[in-house]
């Protein structure tokens, strides 16, 4: 073996070390951590008492002390809210298991108003409401999609591309608003 092919092996030799030892130490790397907690101990106090949480001074103190703050927290009235928590409650409870407590129907679609009003983020809305930020990112879109089936009837949603259309031109024709597709509350134009 000539000088220059033993270089080249153990250049070679040196290479593989190296993307060995860096493979190594990216597999280690992507080891996942032991959980620490299954939830974190601030969350579990959700329901702890008043002033725990929002939800919970929501239930237990607006809804009696201070109805129009109510109304401004939710964008609705107490009624409005019971008549339809009535209509999507069967779809949106859940049930308790041995690990932990299902949060209520009542809390789910109050989290889901408040995240309507507000367009607050989830981890934002996580630190009021005591829910984490990934259980959040499941209820809201379920509760939404309960709420759009249950209230069809009442809505008219259009499907076709026409249908669209037609509603572009009447918000041009009668309030100027050219490109819009439909408002909320009658003032909020998207």
């Amino acid at each position: 073996m000539e000088a220059s092919d033993v270089e080249d092996f153990a250049l070679t030799v040196l290479t593989v070390g190296i993307v060995c030892a860096g493979h190594l130490k990216m597999k280690e790397a992507k080891k996942r951590k032991r959980r620490q907690w299954w939830t974190r101990p601030w969350l579990e106090r959700r329901d702890e008492g008043i002033g725990r949480g929002v939800l919970t001074m929501l239930e237990n103190e607006l809804v009696v002390d201070d109805p129009e703050n109510y109304r401004n927290y939710l964008r609705m009235s107490e009624d409005v809210f019971m008549t339809l928590l009535n209509k999507v409650e069967g779809r949106i409870k859940r049930q308790d298991t041995n690990m932990r407590q299902c949060i209520p129907a009542r809390k789910r679609l109050a989290v889901t108003l408040r995240f309507l009003a507000t367009g607050e983020t989830f981890k934002s809305l996580s630190f009021s409401t005591r829910i984490a930020h990934n259980t959040l990112s499941k209820i809201i879109p379920e509760v939404l999609q309960v709420i759009i089936d249950s209230m069809r009837e009442y809505i008219k949603i259009p499907t076709t591309p026409e249908e669209w259309k037609e509603v572009s031109r009447g918000y041009e024709e009668q309030w100027n608003f050219p490109h819009c597709l439909g408002s909320v509350d009658g003032n909020h134009n998207f």
